[in-house]
């Protein structure tokens, strides 16, 4: 009798044993499921599509949005009499974005200003507005609100009614918030390779890249963002069409250009330096290294 119960218990103590690793293995999924996907805390590289853009690019892509196209309040998501105004006075830098906002409470107009650092935020993302009807989006992350310290601010939400725009906004900051937590900058690391490259391309013509078909369209469509005053679709297109093709002079003077305009002096001068290793000898190289000596300083600024 003890002998045929021994059995019945080891039998059960085996039966169970896989239950109970199948329960664990599915707490912890769900544990799994519940944390960030990727942070920046753990070294990992941004979601979505961050690393597409360069930090200049992710600098113009925030100014740009919230000049334009952003949100400054959503009627539906403040209390009644509130009102906010656009954003002005925007300063993106490596370390932080930063703009003022007026605000209507009823009775009297105020100034308050939103200040977000990059190196004190995680990756973030968006997410359609549960309280809104609407298709509103909103861009999260964890620190984005570390400065929303009063009822006031918290109603100061960051949405967009398209959902492309809070896209590019939430890869624009995961961008600046990957590269604020790197321990090194390489934003001219890439000018040592590219100035052995160029030696190698004069010394061995044979070894220069060929365009890649279908390269052209980067052309085309930047020569077409500068017409219709899109200087972000134009760069984005300079920038993948330097890529594809590192031998396209135009392209590196012309994002150099660009940037300049938009406030990015150090890409600016990385850009035109990358013109110079290419056509040292051209007609316009002396005025070209002068505006590099020139977007250098301000980048210090």
């Amino acid at each position: 009798m003890r002998t045929i119960f021994k059995v019945l218990l080891i039998l059960v103590v085996l039966t169970a044993v896989p239950a109970l690793a199948q329960s664990e293995k599915k707490d912890k999924d769900k544990d799994k499921a519940k944390a960030p996907i990727t942070s920046v805390k753990n070294g990992d590289l941004p979601p979505g599509d961050a690393l597409r853009m360069t930090p200049g690019i992710a600098r113009i892509v925030l100014r740009d949005l919230l000049q334009k196209r952003y949100l400054v309040s959503n009627p539906k998501l403040l209390p009644s009499g509130f009102t906010f105004f656009e954003a002005k006075e925007i300063r993106v830098t490596r370390e932080a974005l930063s703009f003022e906002f007026d605000f209507f409470d009823g009775k009297k107009r105020e100034t308050r200003r939103w200040n977000v650092v990059f190196k004190r935020l995680d990756y973030g993302g968006f997410f359609q507005h549960p309280q809104v009807s609407d298709r509103f989006f909103a861009v999260t992350g964890q620190g984005l609100y570390v400065d929303l310290r009063n009822y006031l601010l918290d109603f100061y939400v960051l949405t967009w009614k398209e959902e492309r725009d809070a896209k590019c906004f939430s890869d624009a900051l995961n961008r600046l918030t990957y590269e604020a937590n790197k321990s090194t900058t390489t934003i001219d690391n890439d000018l040592l390779s590219f100035a052995t490259s160029t030696r190698l391309w004069r010394d061995k013509p044979e070894s220069r890249p060929v365009a890649p078909d279908g390269w052209d369209r980067h052309r085309i469509l930047a020569e077409q963002g500068i017409k219709d005053r899109d200087f972000v679709a134009a760069i984005l297109n300079y920038e993948a069409g330097v890529k594809a093709f590192p031998l396209w002079p135009q392209g590196w003077f012309n994002a150099a250009l660009l940037y300049a305009e938009l406030g990015e002096f150090e890409s600016a001068a990385n850009r035109m330096k990358h013109y110079l290793l290419l056509v040292p000898d051209a007609p316009d190289a002396k005025a070209a290294r002068e505006k590099t000596i020139i977007w250098e300083d301000k980048a210090k600024q």
